[in-house]
């Protein structure tokens, strides 16, 4: 299948639930009650202006080339949030399971998110199975969610 519709080449093919599409891409910043804050529009201009996102296919598993091209969106759509909105500092955030990485808890807890020494507190983040622990004695559920082998043994 082509990377991009004929008709639009901004309308890209993507993976979305097990499937391919041709859709175009956003990024979508809500507030803790899921009331709309921001869009970011993912086109030829987003990317642009980023020249350091390449755009490529680098495996045999669509689901690991979404989740690993939305964690590089991340810290661009949320800069331009806080830059659109400076005094919105909040101190959690609250994202899906293609934002499980080790380099994004970095950047959310410790990075500039929204400014100079301003980010994140908390954030949570389910676990995405393609993840493994290093520990064969952790386990996590159908959920994505960790268990602590100390409670499974004091249980």
């Amino acid at each position: 299948m082509p990377f991009h519709s004929a008709a639009n080449p901004e309308i890209k093919q993507l993976y979305i639930d097990g499937y391919f599409c041709y859709a175009y891409e956003i990024g979508i910043v809500t507030n803790g009650l899921g009331i709309i804050k921001h869009i970011e529009f993912y086109n030829k201009a987003f990317f642009e202006k980023r020249p350091e996102i390449t755009i490529e296919k680098k495996s045999d598993s669509p689901d690991e080339d979404k989740s690993v091209h939305d964690a590089r969106l991340l810290s661009h759509t949320l800069q331009d949030f806080f830059t659109a909105h400076p005094l919105i500092q909040p101190d959690t955030f609250l994202g899906g399971v293609a934002f499980d990485s080790v380099r994004l808890y970095k950047e959310l807890l410790s990075g500039d998110t929204f400014g100079t020494g301003l980010h994140f507190k908390k954030a949570y983040i389910p676990l995405n199975t393609r993840a493994h622990f290093e520990n064969p004695d952790y386990s996590m559920d159908e959920s994505g969610i960790p268990f602590c082998p100390k409670i499974l043994l004091s249980q």
